[in-house]
C-alpha cells in the first residue's frame, strides 16, 4: 500500500475538520432545541399562566364593581361602576378568548367551556342584580350576589386557578426536560471534544514516531556510505529495519534507492581491486619482460660492434672470418629466439591492456548508473522538502479553522448575554467551543514543530546526498585518468611491436645472408663491407630498439604508479 506522508497529513487533517464540524453541528442543533424549547415554554405556558392570572384578576375585579354598583347611592358612582363592569367584561372574554387559542389539551378546552358556560350564567345574574339594585333592592340584589352569584364566581375561580396550576406544572415539566436535555448535549459536546483531542494525539504520535524513525535510519546509512563504509552486513540490518514498515512511502524509497546505490558501488569497488590487481600483475610482467630485453639487445649490440671490427680485418684473415661469422650465426640465431620471446611477452602485454581497457569501460558504465541513482534520490529529498511545505499550507488552514471557532464561540457569549439568565447553557456551551479552539490550537502548534524538525532532518539529508554525488564524480575522474594510461600503454606496445617485427626480419635475412657469405669467400672483401655498413645499421637499430624499450619500460612502471594509486583510492571504501 502505497500512502505518502502528505496523504496521511491530509487524512488526519480531513479527520478533525470531519469531527470538528460533527461536534459545531451537535452544538447548534442543542442550541437550537434548547432556544425552542425555551420559546415553547415562554409562548406557551408562561403565556397560559399570565392569560390565567389576568382572567382571574379581571373576575375579581369584576366582582368588586359588582358590590359597588348594588350598594351605591350616588348615581355617578353606579354609572362609572356600570362602565368598569362592561369594560371589565370585555376584558375577561378577551383573555379567555386568547388562552383558548393557545391551549392545546382536550382537558383544558373542556375547562374554558365551562368558564364560558359559567360566566354566561354569571353575567345573566348579575344585569338582574344590577338592575335589582339600581331598582332600589340593594339589600335582595346584596344577598343574590352573596348566595346564588357567588357559586358562580366560586366556580370560575377555581376553574381558572386550576388552569394556572396545569400550566405552571407543565411549564415546569418541559424546563426540567430542557435542562436534561441541555446536559445531554453538554455531555456529548465533552465526549466528542475528547475524542478529537485523543485522534489528533494519535495519529500526531504516530506520525511523528514513524516519520523520525525512518529518518534517523536513513541518516545513519548515509553517514555510513559518506564515510565509505560499505559493508553487507550494515545494509541487512537497514533492511530488516525497512521491512518492519508497511508504508511505501517517499522515505522507504529513498531508503530502498540508497540501498541500492550502496550495492552497485560495492560491486563496482570489487571489480576494481580485481581489475587493479590484474593490470598490476600484467605490468610487473611487462617490466620484467622489458628488463629482459634490455639485456638481449645490449648482447646484440655487444655481438654486432665485434662484428664490425671483425669484417674490418676480415680481409687480412678469412679463416679468422669464417669463425667470427660462425660466431654471428650463434648470435643471430640467439637474437632470433630472443626476438620471439619478446615478441609473445609484448603481445600478452597487449592483451592486458585491452582487458584493462574493458574493465575501465565497465567502471564507467558503474560509476555513471551509480551516478543517475545519486540523481535520482537527490530528486526523492527535494521532493519530500517540498511536501513538507505543502503541509505547513494544511496547517495554515487548520489555524484558520481554529480562528472561526474562536469567533463562534465569542458570537455565542454575546448572544447568550443577551439572553440573559436564559442564556446561562447558551454560554456554558460557547466556553465549552472556546476550550476546543484553544486545544486545536495547541496541537496544531505541536504539529508545526513536528513539521520543522522533518524539514531540518531533510535538508541533513540532502546536503550528504551531494557529497556522495561528489565522491562518485571524483571516482568517475580517477576512472577517465586511468583509461588515458592504458591507452598510451597500448600505444607504445604497438610502436614496440612495429620495431621488433622489423629486426626480427633484419635478423632473418642476415641468417640467410650467412651461409652464402661463407660460399662466396672469394668475394669476401666486399662482402665484408656490405657486412661492415649492415652492421652499422644494426647498431643503430640496436640503440633505437634500446630506446624504445627503456621508454616501455618507463610506461610500465608509470602503469604500475597508476594501479597504486587506484588501489589506494579503491581502499578508501570498506566493503
Amino acid at each position: 500500500m502505497k500512502l505518502t506522508i502528505r496523504m496521511r497529513m491530509y487524512s488526519t487533517s480531513a479527520i478533525i475538520i470531519m469531527l470538528t464540524i460533527i461536534l459545531s453541528i451537535l452544538s447548534i442543533y442543542s442550541l437550537r432545541t434548547v432556544k425552542d424549547r425555551s420559546n415553547q415554554i415562554t409562548d406557551t405556558w408562561l403565556n397560559a399562566v399570565d392569560l390565567a392570572h389576568k382572567a382571574n384578576k379581571t373576575l375579581v375585579d369584576f366582582r368588586s364593581r359588582e358590590y359597588v354598583h348594588i350598594i351605591a347611592d350616588d348615581p355617578e358612582l353606579v354609572d362609572d361602576a356600570e362602565k368598569d363592569l362592561k369594560n371589565l367584561r370585555s376584558e375577561f372574554e378577551k383573555y379567555i378568548n386568547e388562552y383558548s387559542k393557545i391551549i392545546k389539551s382536550k382537558k383544558e378546552k373542556n375547562m374554558i367551556e365551562q368558564i364560558n358556560k359559567e360566566w354566561k350564567s354569571y353575567l345573566n345574574i348579575s344585569n338582574k342584580l344590577l338592575y335589582l339594585g339600581k331598582a332600589g333592592e340593594g339589600k335582595v340584589a346584596m344577598e343574590a350576589t352573596l348566595g346564588y352569584s357567588q357559586d358562580h364566581f366560586t366556580k370560575i375561580n377555581n376553574l381558572i386557578e386550576e388552569l394556572v396550576k396545569r400550566n405552571s406544572k407543565s411549564a415546569n415539566s418541559v424546563h426540567t426536560e430542557n435542562n436534561k436535555h441541555y446536559n445531554d448535549a453538554r455531555m456529548r459536546f465533552i465526549l466528542i471534544s475528547i475524542a478529537i483531542v485523543l485522534v489528533n494525539g494519535i495519529f500526531a504520535i504516530y506520525n511523528g514516531r514513524d516519520v523520525s524513525g525512518r529518518i534517523a535510519n536513513l541518516s545513519s546509512i548515509i553517514k555510513e556510505t559518506a564515510k565509505l563504509k560499505l559493508s553487507d552486513d550494515d545494509d541487512k540490518i537497514s533492511e530488516v529495519k525497512i521491512s518492519k514498515s508497511r508504508l511505501q512511502d517517499e522515505i522507504s524509497i529513498m531508503q530502498d534507492l540508497i540501498l541500492s546505490m550502496r550495492c552497485e558501488l560495492r560491486q563496482i569497488i570489487n571489480n576494481i581491486k580485481d581489475n587493479s590487481d590484474k593490470v598490476a600483475l600484467s605490468s610487473e610482467n611487462v617490466s620484467t619482460t622489458m628488463s629482459e630485453t634490455s639485456i638481449s639487445i645490449e648482447g646484440v649490440a655487444r655481438a654486432t660492434s665485434e662484428l664490425a671490427e671483425g669484417t674490418a680485418d676480415l680481409a687480412q684473415n678469412v679463416q679468422g672470418g669464417v669463425d667470427k661469422i660462425n660466431l654471428l650465426a650463434e648470435c643471430i640465431n640467439q637474437c632470433v629466439n630472443n626476438s620471439d620471446t619478446i615478441k609473445r611477452h609484448i603481445e600478452k602485454t597487449t592483451k592486458a591492456s585491452e582487458e584493462g581497457m574493458l574493465y575501465i569501460g565497465s567502471l564507467e558504465d558503474s560509476v555513471g548508473a551509480n551516478s543517475i541513482i545519486a540523481n535520482k534520490v537527490s530528486d526523492q529529498v527535494d521532493i519530500l522538502y517540498n511536501e513538507s511545505k505543502s503541509i505547513e499550507k494544511v496547517i495554515e488552514v487548520i489555524n484558520s479553522i481554529t480562528g472561526q471557532i474562536n469567533l463562534l464561540s465569542l458570537n455565542a457569549s454575546i448572544e447568550a448575554a443577551r439572553a440573559g439568565e436564559h442564556g446561562r447553557g447558551f454560554a456554558v456551551v460557547a466556553e465549552e467551543i472556546r476550550k476546543l479552539a484553544i486545544a486545536t490550537d495547541t496541537s496544531t502548534k505541536e504539529i508545526e514543530e513536528i513539521i520543522s524538525i522533518v524539514k531540518k532532518e531533510v535538508d541533513n539529508t540532502k546536503s550528504q546526498v551531494t557529497e556522495s554525488i561528489s565522491a562518485i564524480k571524483q571516482t568517475s575522474i580517477a576512472s577517465d585518468s586511468t583509461k588515458k594510461s592504458f591507452e598510451n600503454i597500448e600505444d607504445q606496445i604497438s610502436g614496440i611491436i612495429y620495431e621488433l617485427d622489423i629486426l626480427i626480419n633484419n635478423i632473418r635475412d642476415i641468417d640467410k645472408s650467412k651461409d652464402e657469405f661463407i660460399i662466396t669467400m672469394d668475394e669476401i672483401s666486399a662482402i665484408s663491407e656490405e657486412a661492415a655498413a649492415s652492421t652499422e645499421e644494426i647498431s643503430v637499430a640496436m640503440e633505437q630498439q634500446s630506446a624504445s624499450v627503456e621508454q616501455v619500460s618507463s610506461s610500465s612502471n608509470e602503469l604500475i604508479k597508476v594501479v597504486h594509486d587506484l588501489e589506494e583510492l579503491v581502499n578508501r571504501f570498506r566493503t
